[in-house]
C-alpha cells in the first residue's frame, strides 16, 4: 500500500466561501477524537500480538498521529476563531493556508506510518481482521482526505 503524496488539492466544485471555517474546524475536531479511539482500540486489540519492541513503535506512532492531527486541529481552530471574529480576509487566508500546510504534512507523516505499520500487523491478523481493518482505514483516510479539501478550498 505504497502511496505517494505530493498534496491534496481541492478537487471539488465547493467554493471556499461557502464553507463555514467553524464546521471545518468541529469536523477536524470529531476526526481527531474518532481516529484516536479507533487507533487505541486496534491497540487494545491487537497490541498483545507484538512483541515489545513493535509494541514501543506502534505507541510511538499512534502518538505523532495525535500531536500533527492537533496541531492540524489548533490551526483550523484559529481559522474559525478569525472567521467569527471577522477578521481581515488576508489573516484569515493566512490562517488557512498555515492549517492546510499542517494538514498536508500530517498526511503525509500518517502515509508514511502506515507504511510501517501495515507489515507489522498484518501476518497477526486474521483475515476478517485485516477486511475490518482495511475498511476502517479506508473510511479513515476518505475522511481525512475531505477534511484536507476543505482546509484548501479555505485557503483559496
Amino acid at each position: 500500500m505504497a502511496l505517494l503524496v505530493i498534496g491534496i488539492i481541492p478537487t471539488t466544485a465547493q467554493a471556499a466561501s461557502s464553507l463555514n471555517a467553524g464546521t471545518v474546524s468541529t469536523n477536524v475536531a470529531e476526526f481527531r477524537q474518532d481516529i484516536r479511539g479507533l487507533l487505541n482500540s486496534y491497540y487494545s486489540k491487537y497490541g498483545s500480538r507484538l512483541s515489545p519492541t513493535e509494541q514501543t513503535h506502534m505507541t510511538s506512532l499512534i502518538k505523532q498521529v495525535d500531536t500533527e492531527l492537533a496541531i492540524v486541529q489548533s490551526k483550523s481552530q484559529v481559522i474559525a476563531k478569525l472567521s467569527q471574529q471577522q477578521a481581515p480576509k488576508s489573516k484569515q487566508l493566512a490562517a488557512a493556508r498555515s492549517a492546510a500546510k499542517a494538514f498536508d504534512t500530517a498526511y503525509s507523516h500518517a502515509m508514511t506510518s502506515l507504511e510501517q505499520v501495515q507489515p507489522l500487523l498484518q501476518p497477526k491478523l486474521s483475515l476478517f481482521e485485516a477486511l475490518r481493518a482495511k475498511s476502517d482505514l479506508d473510511q479513515s483516510l476518505q475522511t481525512f482526505e475531505t477534511l484536507g479539501t476543505q482546509l484548501h478550498a479555505l485557503a483559496g
